[in-house]
């Protein structure tokens, strides 16, 4: 007797955690909708990044010293606002020799020309020889192509004056400093690059197959990453019509619309459609993943709702097409959540296109 009680508690236990096991799935009241079909694009997605059309690199026109720079990476600057500043004394030291040269010569000349005014009439009568008449002028003209070269070298050095204020010559924003202030500064070496915003580009390198597809004025939406979901409009401005010869991509320039969250160096991707084909697509709200597997509820004829694994391909507008699992006309959850399960009954909610 005591062995068949023991064995009546362990079937009791048995019993309690049987009804856990077999509990009823809950109700679920989820809006529903019909898988359709619909005319896809084809289309690559092809990576770029947002460029200023207006990218300037500023550097020195003069040789000498930086004395300062005026400004940091980040700050706004307007169109002629000072940069950066240039040492100026050799520039003003070569004024000074160009400008004592220029009287040197200056007074050679006045000599040159008085020599030339009192030997002619003297020539004339035969006091003095012809070829000592000849030997003044040729003092003269002389001295008159060196006065001319003397006011070309001062004009050069106070040509020069100006280039030691360094000005903007766009309004932007300072977006690199390699100049520091106490090195020398060379013409064509930066000091500091200046960006505007005005004129932003989607820049991109397209396949030689893919190029064809493309003409200038093409629309072509471009979807960054940085702006989460949104989707810009843009036009292709320009295709480079020379290759990259060992990739084999060719470089296009789209122009993107004013957009105040649009910032150079984004990256994003460019939809460049190839074709159109037929195929379903469900709302994106509906895929949810289950195991590791991504898929939707299908709703049965008996209410209840199962998890239909599915491969899935392009996202677009809101809804995810499907490459196989579903055909179309299949009613299925428009939303599920993590408290859906497979044969849960569904208590008929709103029915979505």
């Amino acid at each position: 007797m005591p062995a068949l009680g023991l064995v009546l508690t362990m079937l009791a236990g048995c019993g309690e955690h049987g009804e856990a096991v077999d509990r009823e799935p809950p109700t679920v009241r989820l809006p529903t909708t019909v898988v359709q079909r619909a005319d896809l694009p084809d289309f690559d997605a092809i990576p770029g990044t947002v460029t200023s059309d207006d990218r300037v690199d500023i550097s020195s026109r003069v040789t000498g010293y930086v004395l300062l720079i005026a400004v940091h990476e980040g700050q706004s600057v307007r169109r002629g606002q000072v940069l950066a500043r240039i040492d100026a004394r050799e520039i003003d030291e070569a004024i000074r020799q160009a400008r004592a040269g220029l009287s040197a010569a200056q007074a050679d000349l006045a000599h040159a020309e008085e020599d030339v005014v009192a030997q002619e009439p003297l020539a004339q009568t035969g006091a003095i020889s012809r070829d000592v008449f000849r030997g003044a002028s040729l003092r003269r003209d002389v001295a008159r192509s060196t006065v001319a070269r003397a006011q070309a070298a001062l004009g050069t050095a106070e040509a020069q004056r100006p280039y030691v204020t360094i000005a903007s010559p766009i309004d932007g924003v300072i977006v690199a400093r390699p100049g520091q202030a106490g090195e020398l500064a060379t013409p064509g070496r930066t000091l500091v690059t200046v960006e505007a915003r005005r004129r932003l580009l989607f820049k991109m390198f397209v396949p030689e197959a893919d190029v064809r597809r493309i003409a200038v004025g093409t629309p072509i939406e471009v979807r960054l990453d940085g702006l989460g979901d949104r989707t810009l409009s843009g036009v292709v401005r320009g295709i480079v019509p020379s290759g990259d010869t060992t990739t084999r991509r060719y470089e296009v320039d789209i122009a993107l619309p004013p957009d105040p969250g649009l910032m150079p160096g984004m990256f994003g991707r460019a939809r460049l459609v190839t074709g159109r084909r037929q195929s379903p697509r469900v709302p994106a709200s509906a895929i949810v993943e289950r195991g590791g597997l991504t898929g939707v509820f299908m709703v049965g004829k008996d209410g209840r709702v199962a998890f239909r694994w599915l491969r899935t391909g392009k996202e677009a507008d809101g809804y995810v097409e499907i490459a196989s699992g579903l055909v179309g006309g299949e009613t299925i959850l428009a939303r599920a959540d993590a408290s859906v399960r497979d044969g849960a009954r569904l208590v008929q909610g709103p029915r979505t296109r």
